[in-house]
């Protein structure tokens, strides 16, 4: 079967988990003997084989158009560029997938029988894709009331930039309704997502769905874990950001600390890394937190290995959570907000998951890990399982 996969970044261009999953995913289909190719941004043409996949790389794909005043102008431009490559590269596909939201928009707009989107957030229902409002709370639907003074991406821009972000949140949302109801199959990566969508965006009858999970990298499962370290030392993976509970994280390693001076943390991601850092410095605790920026799988694995615990102190409803399945692959511990679809992946004797925003209980679940190795190594061995 010959397949083609759309997707504004694939590795080793990631910003986060769902460039992992997308190449995941297409090994495992080649592997299958299925002739796959991926269509994707690039600062420059290539046409490269990897993994079994031919990977096309365009720059007229690039994600340029994170946050367009109207999304649909810019989708037809990418339907555009898509079909005159598949009809240059000939590549005729029986399937077309979509793995991320920009690329299921212009989807939407070929002219292909067989079309699938993987939907990995709250894109269809969501300007900002994550259905949170300014409070950390979770947003019930996008009226001119929640846009204008709970969407927390409206609530925390300039006065000047306000306008614009109503129009990009709110205006475009009709068009993604559109969109994702011409797409046949989705695919979704836990049924909670499936669940917060489908109650919102009401898709027709013809579509079919699933629910498939996020696959964990095989390599991460290959090796048995390593023993558990002898210093106080935790990890969190993701990006530092609000909706990611960093700023909760910071604060319940402050009180970590009380009991344990020698607890350090790592946090591996990009994102908002100077803000953070400033507010490590304001708790006194910047010797105790590393923050060593966007690094590759291979170094989040080791880094994790070195660890007693994985930390994901997540604000809004996670649609599926990564972290859940890395740190069990790897043998360690997970301390997770109790919210969204890392309930599906984890179990009462495979992590430890407190209240969203409860500082208090996310450091005490982290000093009772760090005191007993026993526990976390119990816990850690069950995830693996």
């Amino acid at each position: 079967m010959r397949i083609v996969f759309l997707s504004a970044r694939y590795p080793p261009d990631v910003l986060g988990g769902g460039e992992i999953s997308t190449r995941l995913i297409a090994e495992a289909l080649a592997a299958a003997g299925n002739e796959v190719s991926v269509l994707c941004g690039g600062q420059e043409y290539h046409d490269d084989i990897f993994g079994g996949v031919r990977i096309l790389r365009m720059r007229e794909l690039l994600p340029w158009w994170s946050k367009p005043i109207r999304e649909v102008r810019v989708s037809r431009a990418m339907a555009q560029v898509v079909t005159k490559a598949l009809e240059h590269h000939a590549l005729a596909p029986d399937i077309l997938h979509a793995h991320e939201f920009r690329s299921a928009l212009t989807l939407s707009l070929l002219a292909h029988p067989h079309r699938v989107v993987t939907i990995r957030d709250y894109a269809p229902i969501c300007g900002t894709t994550n259905n949170m409002w300014w409070d950390g709370s979770s947003c019930d639907g996008c009226s001119w009331t929640n846009v204008l003074f709970r969407c927390h991406r409206v609530v925390e821009a300039s006065i000047p930039r306000k306008p614009f972000r109503v129009a990009q949140y709110k205006g475009n949302l009709a068009f993604r309704t559109r969109a994702y109801a011409r797409i046949p199959h989705h695919v979704y990566t836990s049924a909670h997502l499936q669940h917060r969508v489908e109650n919102r965006l009401h898709p027709p009858e013809t579509i079919r769905a699933s629910v498939i999970a996020n696959p964990v990298d095989p390599a991460w499962v290959a090796t048995p874990p390593t023993p558990l370290p002898a210093g106080n030392i935790l990890c969190a993976a993701g990006r530092l950001e609000t909706t990611k509970g960093t700023d909760v994280l910071l604060h319940a390693l402050e009180s970590v600390r009380i009991a344990l001076p020698d607890v350090h943390l790592h946090c591996l991601g990009g994102g908002e890394v100077p803000r953070y850092q400033g507010l490590a410095a304001r708790l006194g605790i910047a010797d105790a937190v590393t923050f060593h920026g966007p690094i590759s799988s291979v170094a989040v694995r080791e880094r994790m290995d070195r660890s007693v615990a994985v930390l994901s102190p997540h604000l809004w409803e996670e649609p599926f959570g990564r972290a859940a399945l890395e740190s069990g692959a790897r043998g360690r511990a997970l301390i997770a907000s109790d919210l969204g679809g890392v309930r599906e992946t984890t179990t009462a004797d495979t992590a430890f998951l407190v209240p969203p925003k409860d500082v208090p209980a996310l450091a005490a679940a982290c000093v009772r890990l760090l005191q007993d190795r026993n526990l976390a190594h119990t816990v850690g061995q069950a995830a693996r399982r």
